[in-house]
Order: C-alpha cells, then sequence, then structure tokens
C-alpha cells in the first residue's frame, strides 16, 4: 500500500465536494463546511494508528463519515469522477471479453493487446481511461490494482478468460482502494504519529476493514447478466456501495 507517507490532506477550507468529483452535479451546492470538520477525525485516526485498537478505529471513521465529508447525504457525492473512471474500466474490459475492440468507451482500439504481456496491457489500459482531474492519481493506483489482483495468474492478457465473477472482482478491487485511498488522504498526517511498524500495521488494518465493508456493500448490488450492464449502471452501483458504506460508518459514530 505505502500511501500514507506522500498524502496530504485537503484543507479546512476546501469543498467537501470539488466540482470536478460532483457525483450529482445538478443537485444544490452542499454547504460551506465547517472548517474544524477533519479535527475529531484525524485525531482518532492518529490515536488509532498508536493504538491499534479496531474500536478506536471504528470510532474515527464514524466521525469520518458523519462531520469531515457532511454525513452520507453529502460523502459519496465526492466519489463521482472515480465512479465515472471505474465505470468506464468495466465498460471496457467487458467490451473486450466479448470480442470488442475497447474503442467505444476509450476512443482508442486495446483488442490489439490480446496476447501481450499482462503488465504491458493493464498499464495501456490504465493510460486510456485515465481522466485529467484532481483524483487521476488514485484512479491510476485503484485501476492498476483492480486489474493485477483480479487477473493475477495471467501471464499474456487474454480477455476471452474474464468471467463474470472475475469482472466482479475487479470492480469492487477498484472502489475498495478508491475509497481506502481518500480516506487516507483525508487523514492528512494522522498515519505518520507512529513508529513505522505501527503506521503500517494501522494502514493494513484500515484496508482490511475497508474491503470487507465495500465487498458487503457492492457485491451483492450486482446480479445475474453482468454483460448487460453499461458503464452508467456500474458507475451507479458504485455509488450505492459507497453510499452504504458511509452510512454504515456513521452508525459507528451513534
Amino acid at each position: 500500500m505505502g500511501t500514507s507517507t506522500s498524502s496530504k490532506g485537503p484543507g479546512s477550507n476546501s469543498p467537501l465536494v470539488p466540482p470536478w468529483a460532483d457525483s450529482t452535479p445538478d443537485q444544490p451546492l452542499p454547504p460551506p463546511p465547517d472548517e474544524q470538520r477533519f479535527n475529531a477525525f484525524r485525531r482518532n485516526m492518529g490515536k488509532f494508528v498508536k493504538s491499534g485498537e479496531t474500536s478506536v478505529l471504528r470510532h474515527s471513521l464514524g466521525k469520518y463519515a458523519s462531520q469531515a465529508t457532511g454525513g452520507s447525504s453529502v460523502g459519496p457525492r465526492r466519489f463521482g469522477a472515480m465512479s465515472k473512471a471505474g465505470g468506464n474500466l468495466f465498460g471496457v474490459i467487458n467490451e473486450l471479453r466479448i470480442g470488442g475492440t475497447g474503442e467505444e468507451v476509450a476512443g482508442v482500439v486495446l483488442s490489439d493487446l490480446s496476447g501481450k504481456d499482462i503488465n504491458y496491457a493493464i498499464q495501456e489500459i490504465v493510460t486510456s481511461l485515465l481522466p485529467e482531474n484532481g483524483d487521476s492519481d488514485k484512479i491510476r493506483v485503484s485501476m492498476n490494482v483492480a486489474l493485477s489482483e483480479s487477473l493475477e495468474g495471467m501471464e499474456d492478457f487474454d480477455p476471452s478468460m474474464i468471467t463474470d465473477d472475475i469482472l466482479i472482482n475487479m470492480m469492487v478491487f477498484y472502489l475498495r482502494e478508491c475509497v481506502f485511498q481518500q480516506v487516507i488522504m483525508d487523514s492528512d498526517k494522522a498515519f505518520q504519529k507512529g513508529s513505522i511498524q505501527e503506521c503500517q500495521s494501522a494502514e493494513g488494518e484500515l484496508h482490511d476493514l475497508v474491503a470487507s465493508i465495500v465487498d458487503e456493500s457492492m457485491r451483492p448490488i450486482f446480479s445475474e447478466g453482468t454483460t448487460s450492464l453499461t458503464p452508467q449502471q456500474v458507475n451507479d452501483i458504485q455509488l450505492q456501495a459507497v453510499g452504504e458504506v458511509w452510512g454504515i460508518w456513521e452508525g459507528y459514530y451513534e
């Protein structure tokens, strides 16, 4: 993982939802943020890094969902750019595995990657889908992890071998990484409060918790007939899952 060492969290005056990241730009803007909204979350996350106590982590995430990000009605809106990119990832891989070129979604022909080294193919796919916005770094990392983990064991890229289950795993892994990286970034310097071992252990526990809750929230939303889903539908599935995650985390604070 190793994302915490270079993360720089948003300042107190940063908007709850940057305009380019808003999943519902047609809706009224969120209210101006409380300048102190990150304080309790970051303080508690720092305590978790030092203590390693799961109860402290859950309390911190409760404050993150309910205070730092504006609650479950606002926080998930922050994932608009990431969920859109995830929908495009699904669209390209789904098109390639049923014999298409990928051009309809990516704008470039990707079918000639079939038979190429898997790592090369992954980089080309990610590059073709990477948007130019403030989330591009998170999107790049998340796509790389999702593709690498879901296609583990494949030496040469063969989209015909990608099953519905593999494709769903890919999307769950992608959203997991997006959520994890966003929490890490928003925590600012909290993951630098302990020793290297403490920080690595805390980061791993946070990653495991995010993985479990994203999987629990997202996987059941997918239904049979995965091949018929559009990028927009997968975009919506991701946002629904993030909303459920935020709702669960808000419950940690009650």
